[in-house]
């Protein structure tokens, strides 16, 4: 696939873009992401503490099994997946961004020199 100086120029902006819009979807997938993760101690304990036992091992046992726990995690597994989603197709549009500059910059040196 032979492409013009422009043609490459286009590519470039296209993923430029895509790689700018990106960017901002991975941030803030990392952002949800990092907040439960910080949150996780402190809505395990307030599971614990609705739950009915006689001894803290109990209420810790039946917290992991309460559909309210079970549901938070649920979520908590959705938003580290969306974070990698994310950052692949982050990641993805810059490489992409790279390879036609990288290609454009070739194609420009072939051109000085006559090839």
């Amino acid at each position: 696939m032979d492409l013009t100086p422009a043609e490459l120029e286009d590519r470039m902006h296209e993923y430029a873009m895509e790689a700018s819009k990106l960017s901002k979807q991975d941030s803030d997938a990392q952002i949800a992401f990092d907040l439960l993760k910080d949150w996780e101690k402190e809505k395990f304990a307030e599971v614990v503490d609705k739950q009915i036992g006689s001894s803290m091992t109990e209420k810790q046992h039946k917290a992991r099994l309460s559909d309210e726990w079970k549901e938070w995690k649920r979520e908590f597994r959705q938003a580290r997946a969306d974070k990698t989603k994310h950052n692949k197709a982050h990641t993805n549009a810059n490489r992409l961004w790279e390879h036609y500059r990288s290609l454009l910059s070739n194609t420009s040196r072939m051109a000085k020199m006559g090839i």
